[in-house]
């Protein structure tokens, strides 16, 4: 199999101030390049979801939701999350 690095698509990202996706282009081992290939393939999508910076109030969320469920070992509730990081909970209109 013969994967082109491909640096336009696969530069690093920075997802929070500090916090960088890697640099998939430096990837040159041709079985590495096989792996990230299936990688990319089985996360179809998240590549354009991850690319670009999060936003203040998701950077919060983010990190409320890693050290809450560090802290209390089980996954935050909607309500955790708001309480937690000071922000209110708002229901969407079905």
């Amino acid at each position: 199999m013969n994967i082109a690095v491909n640096p336009t698509r696969e530069r690093a990202a920075e997802i929070r101030p500090g916090v960088w996706r890697p640099d998939w282009s430096a990837v040159t081992k041709p079985a590495a390049r096989q792996a990230l290939a299936g990688r990319r393939a089985a996360r179809s999508g998240l590549l354009d979801m991850w690319s670009h910076a999060l936003e203040a109030s998701e950077d919060i969320v983010w990190r409320t939701v890693l050290l809450f469920h560090s802290a209390q070992r089980r996954p935050p509730n909607v309500a955790e999350i708001a309480a937690a990081a000071g922000i209110s909970v708002w229901a969407p209109i079905s």
